[in-house]
């Protein structure tokens, strides 16, 4: 019985029509198969493949009866899955815009090195906005403007342990060429009023400088004078 050359079946009604074991040209030999008389419709092909086809929107509503999920002891509440065990997930939209919307949005990269990365191009704007903050936590960072920078706010706050301003950059291993200056924290930034340009570089950094009210800006300087430290520290800006 096994040995039997198995005969393809089709089904043919006024407006679909249900195949199996026959060929469609580009996808194969067909499992299961059911198209209408319009070209719409689904099938599992014999080499693993599912296609689906239809003309405008492909709409599914799931979770209807599931629990809203409070990130309480359960945070994954999955009402769809999507599982690719092997190979890639592409959505393609070419000639419209895909959105994302939840009430959170996780994206990781858990990929072992030289993977587990996440990518961001745009062939003009990328836009970022929040109403409370935004936060980089990274070894290192590198910001490469090949026209300008611009940075608008009201209280501009810096700590660092070296400061090194310099002429080039390799975007790549994220370092400084052409080093002009190497200091430690801003020291050179926290000028006095009866203070002149020779005593300021005459004078070598202290370790104190490093402490973080000394090495906070308010954000509000001038090329006037400044009074050391800035808003975070309780310093205010000479009159």
């Amino acid at each position: 019985m096994s040995n039997q050359k198995k005969e393809p079946n089709v089904e043919i009604t006024d407006y679909y029509r249900v195949v199996s074991g026959t060929s469609i040209p580009v996808h194969g030999k067909t499992d299961y198969a059911m198209f209408t008389n319009k070209g719409q419709g689904f099938g599992f092909f014999e080499d693993g493949d599912h296609v689906v086809v239809c003309d405008k929107t492909s709409y599914e509503s799931v979770g209807n009866e599931m629990p809203s999920n409070n990130d309480g002891g359960n945070p994954l509440n999955l009402a769809k899955w999507i599982h690719a065990k092997n190979g890639d997930i592409k959505i393609e939209a070419p000639n419209g815009t895909i959105h994302l919307e939840a009430k959170n949005i996780h994206i990781s990269a858990v990929g072992g090195d030289p993977h587990g990365n996440i990518i961001i191009k745009a062939k003009n704007q990328i836009e970022v906005n929040s109403k409370d903050g935004i936060r980089f936590k990274c070894v290192s960072m590198v910001i490469d403007s090949s026209l300008a920078l611009d940075l608008n706010t009201q209280f501009f706050n810096t700590v660092a342990q070296f400061a090194t301003s310099g002429t080039s950059i390799d975007a790549a291993a994220g370092t400084l060429s052409a080093s002009s200056a190497a200091i430690k924290g801003i020291s050179d930034l926290q000028l006095n009023a009866g203070e002149s340009n020779a005593e300021t570089e005459a004078s070598a950094p202290d370790d104190d400088l490093l402490s973080e009210e000394n090495t906070t800006l308010t954000g509000n300087e001038t090329s006037g004078s400044f009074e050391t430290g800035g808003a975070a520290s309780g310093g205010a800006l000479a009159e």
